[in-house]
C-alpha cells in the first residue's frame, strides 16, 4: 500500500517551469550571448551624475579604463558588488551559495537605464 502517489519525474509542473526565477541572474546570463558584440563607453562630459552605487561603480570603471565590452563590464561590476557584500558579512546568507550572478539583473538594468545619459552602449540593439 502506498500512501503517496509518485510524481512522474519527466512531467513539468508550474513550479518546475518557474524554478529559474529563483536565480535572478539566469535571464541576464542567457542575454549575454546576444550582448556579446556590445561595447560601453563613458559619455564626456556626462549629462548627469551617477545616482546609485552600481552606476558609480560603472562610471569609475569606464573612467579608469575607457570603453569595454558590455559582457565584461557586467561581470566586473557584479564581482565587485559580490566581494563587497561578502566583506560586509553576506557570506552567511544565500549570497555565499549563489555568487555574483545574484547581481547580474541589477547591473544590466542600471546599464540600460542610464544608456545615453552617463554612458553609451554601441553595437547591436539591446533587447
Amino acid at each position: 500500500m502506498t500512501l503517496f502517489a509518485q510524481e512522474n519525474p519527466n512531467s513539468l509542473t508550474a513550479s518546475a517551469r518557474q524554478r529559474w526565477k529563483i536565480f535572478p541572474g539566469a535571464a541576464v546570463r542567457r542575454e549575454r550571448e546576444s550582448d556579446a558584440r556590445l561595447s560601453v563607453g563613458l559619455i564626456r562630459p556626462g549629462r548627469g551624475a551617477a545616482e546609485t552605487p552600481i552606476e558609480t561603480q560603472i562610471v569609475s570603471i569606464l573612467a579608469g579604463e575607457g570603453a569595454t565590452t558590455y559582457v565584461s563590464l557586467v561581470q566586473r561590476v557584479t564581482d565587485e558588488i559580490y566581494r563587497e557584500e561578502l566583506r560586509q558579512g553576506g557570506g552567511t546568507l544565500d549570497i555565499g551559495q549563489f555568487g555574483s550572478r545574484l547581481f547580474d539583473r541589477d547591473v544590466a538594468r542600471a546599464l540600460k537605464s542610464a544608456n545615453g545619459v552617463l554612458w553609451e552602449i554601441t553595437g547591436e540593439t539591446m533587447t
